[in-house]
């Protein structure tokens, strides 16, 4: 097995091409977007392993969480939760698999973590394991846009109905300033969901989507921006990850009807699947997905801890300064409070 640190966009894009379960999270796009917005505390660590015999394994990951000056990080695949682990055009062994894993977990790595990928078999059993699903739909079994209606519940044709009568206008952003008021709407939205949001991107991230990318999608009422939505579309995949809606226009079927067109334009384009994304808990969005047609799709996510890794004796020699450092603490308060009690 040779390794290659140094993978060249040519290669990764060609293997990500060629790999049906990739998706755009597994491209040097995503790589970018996460490394320029995040360049301070993130860059990338992708390697290729190379198995002979055109048998090439690509791994997509961030590094991140430095420590002692950057001599200690950790590898990630991916971010914020969404899809990584190994791509590879040619089928690859279980195996080899996990040989190319343990090769990651070299000197100053502490731990190295996988977000699963619902859109292949789980390629590795070990670690510290966590179930995920999301919810997808399966575009390649609806011909038509009257197949999508078939599968959506009797209230969501409604909605979109309703939606369709109000003069909502379903578009690309154009520009930043499009896409910067869209992200205006979502952190609108971020402050009425309160302790409830799982996340809280800025508009550094939405920008660089837009320019490194991914589908930035907009609904305009009398040219004012009312919904926008990011959409990574790769490979026949399409994954809805965000989605925020002006909430007076709820109730008129906005946001079923933006997630009609979405599904439908995906479809027309010739996707396979369309992938809700999961729902970081939020039951109500689940049941949302749900009525749409969307199934469930199990997948698992897992992290390694280097066992052999010098960082864990520099993170006991630091806990134990930690330890220390509180003791002298508490003795220092102790004598304080001695010498006030006898001056009194």
């Amino acid at each position: 097995m040779k390794i290659i640190r140094d993978v060249s966009e040519n290669i990764w894009n060609e293997v990500a091409q060629n790999c049906p379960h990739a998706t755009f999270f597994h491209t040097p796009n995503w790589s970018k977007i996460i490394t320029q917005t995040y360049s301070r505390t993130c860059s990338n660590a992708t390697q290729a392993f190379d198995f002979g015999n055109g048998r090439l394994v690509i791994l997509p990951f961030i590094r991140s969480d430095f420590e002692l000056k950057k001599n200690f990080s950790g590898l990630h695949s991916s971010v914020f939760g969404l899809y990584g682990g190994p791509i590879y055009a040619s089928p690859v062994s279980a195996g080899r698999l996990e040989s190319s894993i343990h090769a990651t977990l070299k000197a100053g790595i502490k731990k190295i973590s996988f977000n699963g990928n619902p859109h292949c078999i789980d390629f590795f059993d070990t670690g510290k394991q966590v179930d995920r699903f999301t919810q997808a739909i399966e575009l390649e079994k609806t011909a038509s846009e009257a197949a999508l209606f078939d599968s959506y519940s009797d209230s969501v044709v409604r909605m979109i109905k309703k939606g369709s009568s109000q003069g909502f206008v379903f578009c690309r952003a154009q520009n930043i300033q499009e896409v910067e008021q869209f992200h205006a709407i979502y952190q609108d939205a971020i402050r009425r969901w309160g302790d409830k949001a799982t996340n809280n991107y800025e508009i550094d991230l939405f920008r660089s989507i837009f320019l490194n990318g991914g589908d930035v999608w907009v609904v305009k009422k009398d040219e004012n921006i009312v919904a926008g939505n990011i959409n990574y579309y790769f490979n026949g995949i399409s994954i809805d990850w965000l989605h925020a809606c002006d909430p007076q226009y709820m109730k008129a079927g906005l946001s079923h009807y933006f997630t009609h067109q979405l599904i439908d334009h995906y479809r027309k384009v010739g996707a396979r699947i369309y992938d809700f994304n999961p729902s970081g808990g939020h039951e109500g969005v689940v049941q949302f997905k749900a009525s749409f047609g969307a199934t469930k799709k199990y997948f698992k996510s897992f992290s390694i801890d280097n066992e052999g890794c010098a960082y864990k004796t520099y993170a006991a020699i630091r806990g134990l300064f930690e330890k220390v450092s509180v003791q002298c603490l508490v003795t220092a308060k102790l004598l304080q409070n001695l010498e006030a009690f006898h001056q009194y």
